[in-house]
């Protein structure tokens, strides 16, 4: 192997290189940022793969430091002098020019400041108050004595006062004023304060005096006044009365604009408020069926005093009985009346005996002290005094005569007083009769929740309907779910009741349709309170029924129609709930119900007929909003015209009717038939049960039915207009109606059928579009495939001509620099928000320490103060 060639490098060469490469800094790495790519394309070239993110973010607060933060330290800081004299750094600007621009932009500033309260006065420069134009002429201004003289000279006396020789110690001896002391001063003071204080009484007391002059006055003002007033009144009655919009308008002005109102109740607080009230009516309907008094006729309390002598006196305002007098005539009159025709006794019915008694002692002592003066009695003790007085001589005879008078009169009233308290009992007994008869007819207030249908039904039986709604109303509130617990299951019971006791109304001959009708809103308002246990019992309700229908229609071949409480019960389930649902726990069993006894009873009675007719306007009802198509009511109403037609065209209908038999032409009108009175438009459930007993209708009955079942059609027709298979349904339809003898029926009855006529021919002829593929191509989804281009270098290319290429250019170039600078303005708010937080917390820490040291301090102070207190202690 050869020898190795030694290095030429010299030892001041590596010197070198070791201060160069001991110069570098090392990177740190965590200040290194890596720029990803999400693809590696072949052929791009990076411009940066790396950056030192730490260094560029030092840069840009260094920069920042030295530009924004300067900005913001010298911000609304006056304090640099800067030379903004116009034309001060201009080389081209002369001397002169510089002072021109100076001078116009001087006249400038004051014209727009100073000048605008210049009424167009000419610039007027003065110096002490005077016109430097008239100083100018230097004039001497003279007073109006001197302007006297003529020759202009100077007077002796301007002389002596204006020039130096002239003046004098005495000239100024009366003008001058000698200079006051502080006790001068405050005299004076006082002197104005107590003359201030004079003043301002002799103005109080002058004002008083003038104020009761004025009062004086004001009196015999005021009744002048008061007279004016008067007749102002009379003239403005006298005038027209005022129209309505001035009536109005007063309405307005004195109406309230609001009035603060009670706290609404709740339901809860309602019912019991109504429980209590029912519960006092009831006690004091007890009371007046048992003769007591009630609290509205008991004796009021009244107050008396400790020197009172119940003597009786004096009568209460209540107690005293007001004569009623009517154009001269007498209306009413006391209850207790004297038939002597003397002196009228007022009686009350809370008086006892004994007070009776003192009464009428009193009346006699007030009849004997007034013999003399009652001229109205006839046969009283008047006229025997007169008499005595006239005729007789000795004043025995006269004594025995008035003692005889007295005893008669004793007699008389005693027998009155005896009769007129025994009138009084009577009437007190009658009307007590009265009461407690009239209070046993009224209905009790209160009632116990029934268990049973038959005990609701023996508690109501006796009154009528309105009573039986009010017997219902009361239970309801007696016994809200919100009084008591058990309430709820209370008012459940009674749900069920009332619906069997309207079941039992319709079974009735003749049934009170009355008391259906009213007490429907009952049960509404009971199944809304407890929706889910009425609808359980409504459900196995309807479900019992149709299992018992099935039974029979197998055993027998043919099912029971329903019975009138039934029919009921399916007219009720419209009114307590929605029959539009597509499924409902109740409705949906009632029904399937119905349509399989319009499938399965076979028709061979009018009532089965009218029923069928019921029930499919029931079924008609329950579709109305849901518009559901139900093919038992279109057979059934097929059948129904079937019956009516009066010949054989080979109409085939399904059961429960039969093309053939007696039934078959039920419903025919033969030409000899003609209605006896004016037909109904539908058959009522009323008039179902009258039909039970009928084997073979009569011409009303046939017209009715046919009536109804054309007007059921059309409403049919109506609904389903909306179906596909509109044409396939009616089809049958409009068979069957050509086949009918129209002529023969009312007017009414044809002109329905016109109508149907013109609904089915609407549909008959329309067509309907055969399924088909659709003309349209399916668009296929798109598909994420690469887009291959076999000339690429690297540049994306935009489509468009030179000048929409250069304009989108131009905007992503706009978009790219509004982005950066969005991105500067908020780093240097950032930047901002870092230096006002740094300053503040110096501010804060400043101001921590100097606290600290000032509570150090009163530290001390207060610890030299305590030991300077202990120091004088000890001493």
């Amino acid at each position: 192997m050869g020898k190795q060639k030694k290095s030429k490098v010299g030892l001041s060469d590596k010197v070198l290189n070791l201060k160069k490469s001991s110069t570098k800094k090392k990177v740190n790495p965590f200040e290194v940022h890596f720029n990803k790519q999400k693809h590696n394309v072949l052929g791009r070239k990076k411009k940066c793969e790396q950056g030192l993110k730490g260094v560029s973010r030092l840069k840009a607060n260094k920069k920042r430091k030295e530009t924004l933060l300067q900005e913001y330290k010298n911000l609304g800081k006056s304090n640099s002098f800067k030379d903004k004299r116009l034309g001060e750094y201009d080389p081209l600007m002369t001397e002169e020019d510089k002072m021109i621009e100076r001078f116009a932009l001087e006249r400038k500033r004051g014209h727009e400041k100073s000048a605008i309260f210049h009424l167009s006065e000419p610039e007027e420069l003065t110096h002490y108050g005077q016109s430097l134009a008239d100083i100018e002429k230097f004039e001497i201004q003279r007073d109006s004595e001197e302007e006297d003289n003529e020759d202009g000279r100077l007077t002796a006396k301007f002389t002596a006062d204006a020039h130096f020789g002239g003046g004098s110690q005495d000239s100024g001896s009366d003008t001058e004023k000698k200079p006051l002391s502080k006790k001068d001063i405050l005299e004076e003071v006082i002197a104005m304060s107590k003359k201030r204080k004079y003043e301002q009484q002799s103005e109080k007391e002058s004002n008083v005096e003038l104020t009761e002059k004025l009062d004086e006055q004001w009196k015999d003002v005021a009744r002048l006044m008061a007279l004016s007033q008067k007749k102002k009144k009379e003239d403005i009655q006298q005038k027209s009365e005022a129209d309505d919009f001035d009536k109005t308008v007063r309405e307005l002005q004195f109406e309230l604009k609001g009035t603060p109102t009670d706290r609404l109740k709740t339901a809860e607080e309602i019912a019991r408020i109504e429980k209590e009230r029912l519960e006092k009516l009831e006690a004091e309907r007890i009371r007046r069926m048992e003769g007591l008094s009630t609290g509205s006729t008991k004796s009021r309390l009244t107050h008396f005093s400790a020197d009172d002598l119940d003597d009786g006196f004096v009568l209460n305002d209540d107690d005293k009985f007001v004569l009623r007098y009517n154009e001269g005539k007498l209306i009413n009159e006391p209850i207790n009346e004297k038939k002597s025709g003397a002196k009228k006794n007022v009686r009350f019915e809370g008086d006892d005996a004994g007070e009776n008694d003192d009464d009428e002692e009193m009346e006699d002592d007030n009849e004997g002290e007034n013999t003399g003066d009652d001229d109205d009695d006839g046969d009283g003790v008047g006229s025997d005094d007169e008499d005595g007085d006239g005729g007789n001589d000795s004043e025995d005879e006269e004594d025995e005569d008035s003692y005889s008078d007295l005893e008669s009169d004793e007699e008389d009233e005693d027998s009155t007083t005896e009769q007129d308290k025994t009138e009084t009992i009577e009437e007190k007994r009658l009307q007590q009769d009265d009461v407690v008869k009239e209070a046993s007819r009224e209905i009790p207030y209160t009632f116990s929740m029934p268990s049973t249908c038959e005990e609701f039904r023996q508690l109501v039986t006796n009154y009528p309907i309105r009573d039986q709604l009010t017997v219902v109303e009361r239970i309801r509130k007696c016994h809200h779910p919100s009084l008591a617990e058990g309430n709820k299951e209370k008012l459940q019971t009674l749900f069920t009741i009332l619906l069997e006791y309207i079941g039992h109304i319709a079974m009735d001959k003749p049934a009170d349709w009355k008391v259906i009708d009213r007490l429907t809103p009952h049960i509404y308002e009971l199944a809304q309170q407890n929706p889910l246990e009425t609808g359980k019992y409504m459900q196995g309700l309807f479900s019992k029924r149709q299992a018992t229908f099935s039974d029979d229609a197998q055993s027998r071949g043919r099912g029971n129609l329903p019975s009138m409480d039934m029919l009921i019960y399916l007219k009720v389930v419209s009114v307590l709930y929605p029959t539009s649902d597509f499924q409902h726990s109740v409705v949906t069993p009632a029904m399937l119900y119905v349509s399989q006894v319009l499938s399965q009873c076979p028709v061979t009675k009018p009532v089965v007929v009218a029923t069928g007719l019921y029930l499919c306007s029931l079924f008609v009802e329950y579709t109305a909003v849901s518009k559901r198509f139900v093919p038992e009511v279109i057979n059934y109403l097929h059948g129904i015209l079937f019956l009516a037609t009066d010949n054989d065209q080979g109409i085939k209908v399904c059961p429960p009717f039969k093309s053939r038999g007696v039934q078959a032409k039920m419903l025919t009108l033969l030409p000899a038939e003609t209605p006896t009175r004016n037909c109904a438009d539908t058959l009522r459930i009323c008039n179902i049960s009258a039909l039970a007993s009928i084997e073979m209708p009569d011409v009303d009955f046939r017209i009715t039915a046919v009536h109804m079942c054309v007007k059921l059609l059309l409403r049919l027709a109506m609904m389903y207009e909306c179906l596909p298979a509109y044409s396939e349904i009616f089809k049958p339809i409009g068979d069957v109606v050509s086949t009918v003898n129209w002529e023969r029926y009312p007017a009414d009855v044809q002109q329905t059928h016109q109508q149907l006529l013109a609904q089915l021919q609407k549909h008959v002829d329309s067509k309907r579009q055969h399924l088909a593929y659709s003309k349209r191509k399916p668009q296929p989804l798109k598909l994420f495939e690469p887009l291959i281009e076999e000339n690429f270098d690297g540049r994306k290319k935009r489509k468009g001509s030179k000048e929409q290429i250069e304009q989108q250019r131009l905007q992503h170039k706009l978009k790219r620099e509004k982005k950066g600078a969005l991105r500067e303005i908020r780093k240097d708010t950032q930047f901002l928000a870092r230096e006002k937080l740094k300053v503040q917390k110096e501010k804060d820490d400043e101001r921590k320490e100097k606290v600290k040291k000032l509570y150090a301090m009163l530290g001390n102070q207060e610890g030299d103060y305590k030991a300077l207190l202990r120091k004088k202690r000890k001493a």
